[in-house]
């Protein structure tokens, strides 16, 4: 152990400061107290999709399997101020370092079912004492109060399920409800802030209930609140029990929602009067700050720092967290519509109808004032991404507007159904028309200059009042209509208009 540095106080950042006075305390081991809880406050969300430590309302899809792993590094969680020792008011850095690892895995079960596993282990859980103050601790019967090293955690094993609402309403209401079991003192059970203590029960629970406000395409608001069971521990100046625990988010969802910027706040406190309902050091809080990046393979990479803004338990001076990912990406599957016909249909939203057999050759026909397409145009579920089916029939436009140079200038226009809030199947209505313009002019050669892309939404239906899934998918579709167009010339090259 080694004398630990002199520290200004943060008006930023308060730490725990338990009181211990050498007169109140009884020496030798029966006046010791082990510490069997969990100092870690923070606990990485379920999903790779949800935020860092606050969750989202939502599902996985059916038979999505996912795992994350985390790392987080905390800097002072937990220290402890003497009034009456060796140096008057001293503070000692009882838990100095804490490098927790997280092994977590999620298996969606039809749309709104979610298991998930967490299973942590703290690599690094080292105090900063000097010899004198840890003698002191131990000549006042404390000192078991000083960390015993690394160690399994206790194992979350849980269930979601979503009860209202999918990424496409503004609200989605789901709840969780978590086991968790005494792992940390089963494999040591002389473990310190580690863990529960190994009693009976040995299963504990904490149930959840998540709300995500989900404010337009780019903003989501999670809410959560919940209830911990935990065991009765009463340390100096500290009553530890059942806990009320709860987190808020703000994320920002850019580039097709594979970057995400998030501020966050997560907590907790006693839930009884009696173990310190809202007192200071049985609240802690943290406030983080964290970025997500999210491939469409299903790869998750994110970054976070956090600092504790109450004088809680487990509060540290600063937190930094990373992680890596993985879940299953949304695959498309095939639903019988008829004994004739196959429906192809992704994840959330059905598709137009594809028929069984060899396609057939995509057909591009020019009319008065519009391209007919004799074939549909496909996007990946809440996505501007195109299929790559659609690529041959969008060759084939390319290949058409260069044979017709009078054709001067294509509107190319992106509508949606009905469902979900309007606002956003404005938004999406227009990024798919940006979309395909783009491949014409990335992949197909076309100039720039020939397009003009506009989103209308769910405003100009070709079934009015759909209902069904056919009449649904009839009203998704991208059209291409001639806005400008002259006279063609006798060598091909369009004439004066």
């Amino acid at each position: 152990m080694k004398e630990g540095p002199t520290r200004s106080s943060r008006a930023w950042v308060a730490l725990l400061m338990t009181t211990v006075s050498g007169f109140g305390l009884a020496s030798g081991a029966t006046g010791q107290t082990l510490p069997q809880f969990d100092l870690n406050q923070f606990r990485p969300s379920e999903l790779t999709t949800d935020g860092f430590a606050v969750s989202n309302a939502d599902g996985q899809g059916h038979l999505r399997f996912g795992f994350q792993l985390y790392l987080d590094f905390s800097r002072d969680p937990m220290e402890l101020q003497v009034t009456n020792g060796p140096i008057p008011d001293q503070r000692l850095e009882l838990v100095h370092s804490q490098l927790t690892g997280h092994l977590t895995w999620s298996l969606g079960l039809w749309e709104r079912l979610v298991l998930f596993m967490d299973l942590p282990y703290s690599f690094v859980l080292s105090d900063n004492l000097s010899d004198e103050a840890a003698a002191f601790l131990t000549s006042i019967g404390q000192g078991l109060l000083i960390p015993a090293g690394s160690g399994l955690g206790d194992l979350y094993l849980g269930a979601r399920g979503v009860l209202y609402g999918t990424r496409d309403k503004i609200f989605q209401l789901a709840a969780q409800a978590t086991l968790t079991t005494n792992t940390a003192s089963a494999a040591r059970p002389q473990q310190n802030y580690l863990g529960e203590p190994s009693k009976s029960p040995n299963i504990g629970g904490w149930f959840e209930v998540l709300g995500t406000f989900n404010a337009g395409e780019y903003v989501r608001i999670p809410l959560n609140v919940g209830y911990k069971t935990g065991f009765r521990q009463d340390l100096p100046s500290l009553d530890i029990g059942n806990q009320l625990t709860f987190g808020a988010a703000v994320q920002v969802l850019l580039g097709q929602e594979r970057f995400m910027f998030t501020m966050e706040a997560f907590g907790r406190t006693a839930a009884a009067s009696e173990t310190g309902f809202g007192g200071r050091q049985e609240s802690p809080v943290e406030l983080l700050g964290g970025f997500k990046y999210l491939h469409p393979k299903g790869f998750a990479v994110g970054i976070a720092g956090t600092g504790g803004v109450t004088s809680g338990y487990g509060n540290p001076d600063w937190r930094l967290i990373g992680m890596l990912g993985y879940t299953i990406p949304k695959k498309e599957r095939v639903i019988p519509d008829d004994p004739d016909e196959h429906q192809v249909v992704d994840e959330r939203e059905p598709a137009p109808i594809e028929t069984e057999g060899p396609p057939e050759e995509p057909r591009v026909v020019i009319e008065d004032s519009r391209l007919e397409i004799l074939d549909k145009i496909y996007f990946n579920s809440d996505s501007d991404q195109l299929q790559r089916r659609s690529h041959a029939v969008l060759d084939t436009v390319a290949e058409v507007l260069h044979a017709h140079p009078e054709i001067r200038i294509i509107g190319v226009e992106g509508h949606t159904d009905s469902t979900g809030p309007s606002a956003y199947n404005m938004r999406l209505s227009q990024r798919r028309a940006e979309s395909v313009v783009r491949y014409l002019v990335n992949e197909g050669g076309v100039p720039q200059d020939r397009f003009i892309a506009e989103g209308f939404g769910e405003t100009q239906p070709l079934v009015p009042n759909a209902k069904t899934k056919m009449s649904l998918a009839q009203n998704r579709r991208v059209e291409f209509h001639i806005a400008e167009a002259g006279p063609e010339g006798a060598d091909g090259e369009p004439g004066e208009p």
